[in-house]
């Protein structure tokens, strides 16, 4: 009976020794990609064995079902592998929302062009028949004078039209060395070294030698645009005048600041001093037939 037993345990042995020496070749015969029954040979044939792997190594890490990984001690027990298996790098988003394209980084790095300073003088010549002038010869500049212009009466819709400006001019043989555009455009007419037919007829107290010669020492610039409705009533009755747009009465800040730099620049070189006693209106000279630049033009907004 003793022998029996004997034998009987020494059976169990091993088939228990064979079991432990044959399963990781069964385990090293399973499928990479049968993540289901991988799963589930290793947690029914490994689990003491990978407590142990786990203590062994130290590892704190948690299950699969925590973190959505697998530790890397159990990866390489239940494959069988002796490669290293690198571990899962958690993605960092911010740096990933960091990362610029080369076409991107091209455009950013590519010189921009520099624009052009808000205060730079820019001037389109077009220039009226030498009718409109004479030449200047020696007289010296000592005065500016300001007017307003339109074409209200023929085209009270579009009164505006720079083109049409410079053809009355031309048409009546007057004319003033620069224009100014309702969009602040300077155009200029006729070269500063004539003299310009703008003027026409009046005095300036204190200096009898100007009295109807305006033109022979003055530089004249005309303004696009329209006065008060008693200003204009030498051009379009009242009823005319209440169908214009408030848009197309006074003046335009554009104006006004294209205004400011071309009074410095021609001031500068004309050595003219820079007052209202020197830069005037045509009301001033000759207030009983002339209403412009009128009382809607703010001289302060030009510097004076």
């Amino acid at each position: 009976m003793k022998i029996y037993i004997g034998v009987a345990t020494g059976v169990v042995g091993l088939l228990v020794l064979g079991f432990f020496l044959y399963k990781p070749v069964v385990l090293r015969t399973l499928p990479a990609d049968s993540g289901a029954s991988l799963a589930s040979a290793r947690q029914n044939a490994l689990p003491t064995f990978e407590k142990e792997v786990k203590e062994e190594e130290g590892s704190t890490s948690t299950s699969k079902e925590e973190t959505g990984e697998i530790s890397r001690a159990t990866e390489l027990v239940v494959e069988g592998s002796t490669e290293a298996v690198p571990e899962k790098q958690p993605v960092n988003k911010e740096a990933e929302d960091e990362v610029v394209s080369e076409d991107h980084l091209d455009e950013i790095n590519e010189p921009k062009e520099e624009e052009a300073p808000v205060d730079t003088l820019k001037i389109i010549d077009m220039p009226l028949p030498e009718t409109s002038s004479e030449p200047r010869g020696q007289s010296p500049v000592t005065h500016i004078m300001l007017h307003f212009t339109s074409d209200v009466i023929q085209n009270p819709d579009n009164p505006y039209k720079v083109e049409r400006a410079h053809a009355i001019f031309a048409e009546y043989g007057v004319g003033s060395h620069y224009l100014v555009a309702r969009d602040g455009t300077i155009y200029r007419f006729i070269n500063e070294s004539s003299i310009a037919y703008h003027a026409g007829l009046g005095t300036l107290a204190g200096l009898p030698a100007y009295t109807n010669n305006m033109n022979k020492y003055s530089i004249g610039i005309e303004i696009l645009a329209i006065g008060t409705e008693a200003e204009m009533s030498g051009f379009i009755g009242a009823g005319a005048y209440g169908f214009l747009p408030d848009s197309a009465i006074g003046y335009t800040s554009a104006q006004y600041d294209s205004l400011r730099l071309l009074l410095a620049d021609v001031a500068e070189r004309n050595v003219i001093s820079f007052d209202r006693t020197h830069i005037i209106g045509h009301d001033d000279y000759a207030p009983d037939r002339k209403t412009d630049p009128g009382s809607l033009f703010d001289w302060s907004r030009v510097g004076l």
